[in-house]
């Protein structure tokens, strides 16, 4: 992406932004027309500290620029410190892998939950299958996940 041209101030507050983003910049060209191109890596959008980036963007609105500098330096110290140390890192997404089940190992509903209340008002009871006559399914329907384009039923 090609940003429009742009001070040496604005242009330093975009390259730390993009590095948080783990996008790569490159400033170029000369003298007012001098712009920064922003390149997708096979890391962007991935660990981004938002917390960081707010914490920044909120600096720059108070105190200016050096002060936005500053904070998100300080913001990028404290979280390598916290890796290093082995602290409570935050839980992190790990994609899902194709034909996982979910929630398989979820654990029943309790009966005071007010699905199992509603449940039981209709004449269920724990153990039965679903249904009027009782002849319906034992189990919820699983739901597996599926990442591939292809059309339903294809491997």
């Amino acid at each position: 992406m090609k940003l429009p041209p742009m001070d040496n101030k604005s242009r330093k507050q975009i390259h730390m932004l993009a590095e948080t983003y783990n996008l790569k910049s490159k400033s170029t060209g000369k003298g007012v027309g001098r712009h920064i191109m922003l390149l997708k890596t096979a890391r962007s959008g991935k660990n981004i500290d938002y917390a960081a980036v707010n914490k920044a963007a909120k600096a720059c609105d108070k105190g200016g620029i050096g002060n936005f500098y500053k904070t998100l330096h300080l913001a990028r110290k404290a979280a390598q410190v916290e890796r290093k140390s082995g602290q409570a890192a935050k839980p992190k997404m790990m994609p899902h892998r194709e034909g996982t089940i979910v929630g398989h190992e979820a654990k029943p509903i309790g009966q005071e939950s007010v699905g199992y209340k509603l449940l039981a008002m209709m004449g269920w009871n724990h153990g039965q299958k679903m249904g009027q006559s009782g002849e319906g399914l034992e189990a919820p329907v699983a739901a597996v996940i599926k990442n591939s384009r292809l059309g339903l039923g294809a491997s």
